[in-house]
């Protein structure tokens, strides 16, 4: 009962806002024809000169004035209260329909948070082949031909959808558009992995004792997208091949962050103070398991000009490659020199 007394309450306090300008406006059409009526039917009924105003008089015609503003104000606010509960529903289902609106935009957002991250910690393992795979279903939908060292990965990571017989049929519809954007993002990474070759000092280094001096040179590998981070990066150097036929790996399973540049150290000369039996050679640091480098056991290159290259590559990136010469010039400084 009281939701129902305060339901047409509020109608009223709604139906009296505007009633006393229109009053006002509109007494002239309304309130001095209906107060003519009203004496009209009193005078009929009861006899003439039960009601009278004279407007004769100021008082007489501040009287018919009143009465024809306080009728406007009833009819005005008598219309306005019939219309009141239709303009409440609508403006309260207007509202519902907004905050609605808000709620499942609010719901939506995460949702496609969630996916884009889900997406983006998949795409981190994939290599060129499922990338190239995940290319192909988004164009044309079902993988025909995809061979199992793609399939396989994209039915653990979840992304693709099968058939009642186990078949993959494409893309997951709710995941084409997270798939698209990673797509795009991989791509603007292809180009993102750098080696630098630098002649700064925080590319040398010299550490010297009473008896002997060591100068290492290193090489930079920047990762230059200024968002994503690049994994699993492998950097290699190739040697001459009276030296080594193989690559060299200086270091592998490396990850750079967005913006980020790692070090690595290429080779060094180590300088006796006093003369020795041992011949000046070039020394290339090996690289153990952990990570860091040691000296004594690597590939030894002359001190003359010699050709070298460094090739760097990753899961997300195209490999990059570059030629350099090292040798050892006339004030006895490592040098390291990119020609291509």
């Amino acid at each position: 009962m009281r939701q129902f007394f305060s339901f047409w309450w509020l109608c009223a306090k709604q139906s009296a806002r505007g009633c006393t300008p229109a009053a006002n406006d509109w007494q002239w059409l309304v309130g001095f024809p209906l107060l003519a009526v009203i004496l009209w039917l009193v005078n009929r009924w009861y006899g003439e000169g039960t009601l009278t105003l004279s407007q004769d008089t100021a008082i007489g015609a501040l009287e018919a004035a009143f009465a024809a503003f306080v009728l406007t104000w009833i009819c005005t606010f008598v219309v306005k209260f019939f219309g009141a509960p239709a303009k409440l529903f609508h403006a309260e289902r207007k509202r519902a329909d907004s905050l609605q609106i808000s709620l499942n935009q609010s719901l939506i957002v995460p949702v496609k948070l969630q996916r884009q991250e889900l997406v983006d910690r998949e795409f981190l393992g994939f290599g060129a082949l499922e990338i190239e795979w995940l290319q192909r279903m988004l164009v044309s939908g079902r993988p025909a031909g995809m061979p199992n060292a793609a399939l396989l990965p994209l039915e653990r990571s979840g992304l693709i959808d099968k058939d009642i017989f186990g078949n993959a049929t494409g893309i997951k519809e709710e995941l084409k558009v997270a798939v698209s954007r990673a797509l795009a993002e991989r791509h603007s990474l292809e180009h993102a992995l750098e080696i630098i070759v630098g002649s700064s000092s925080k590319y040398r280094e010299i550490k010297s004792n009473p008896n002997s001096a060591t100068e290492t040179i290193s090489i930079g590998i920047r990762n230059s997208h200024p968002t994503r981070r690049i994994t699993n990066c492998r950097i290699s150097m190739r040697l001459p091949e009276n030296v080594s036929a193989y690559a060299y790996l200086l270091l592998d399973g490396l990850t750079l962050e967005a913006q980020q540049e790692h070090l690595v150290s290429v080779a060094y000369f180590h300088e006796f103070k006093q003369k020795t039996q041992v011949p000046d050679r070039i020394r290339i640091p090996a690289q153990s398991r952990a990570g860091y480098t040691m000296r004594g056991s690597g590939p030894e290159l002359p001190i003359e000009p010699t050709c070298i290259s460094f090739e760097a590559d990753s899961t997300e990136t195209k490999p990059r490659q570059i030629s350099c010469r090292i040798w050892l010039d006339d004030h006895r400084k490592l040098q390291l020199e990119q020609t291509t």
